[in-house]
């Protein structure tokens, strides 16, 4: 049987339109974790709620990479899925989760791993 656990967040920003960041307590990216993260080749994740589906914009993805690769990651695709988005990347691949407030917030990007 899959369980989930996540494992990081390691994304805290905003939608582009939104007027002021928001605060929120998330704990940050921790790079030992991180590694642990890319030494399995499948990792997944389940959305929260179903107000959280959403539409990954060029935006968010850019700074997903960007944030990756700060970590030795290399993204290379995004494909959307039944269960979030699949990031493709040179060290395997990631499934993401995307974390929305009521008000259209980005609240942040979990990834998670399969026990």
């Amino acid at each position: 049987m899959k369980s989930f656990k996540t494992l990081a967040l390691l994304a805290l920003f905003t939608l582009p339109q939104a007027g002021s960041a928001l605060s929120a307590d998330f704990p940050t990216t921790d790079p030992l974790l991180f590694k642990a993260l890319f030494s399995n080749q499948q990792i997944s994740a389940e959305w929260i709620e179903p107000a959280a589906r959403t539409e990954l914009t060029p935006f968010m993805l850019r700074n997903i990479a960007r944030d990756l690769q700060k970590q030795g990651g290399s993204y290379s695709a995004a494909q959307k899925t039944a269960r979030g988005w699949l990031l493709q990347f040179d060290k395997g691949e990631v499934r993401a989760r995307i974390i929305r407030s009521k008000s259209g917030y980005l609240i942040g990007v979990f990834f998670s791993d399969i026990e």
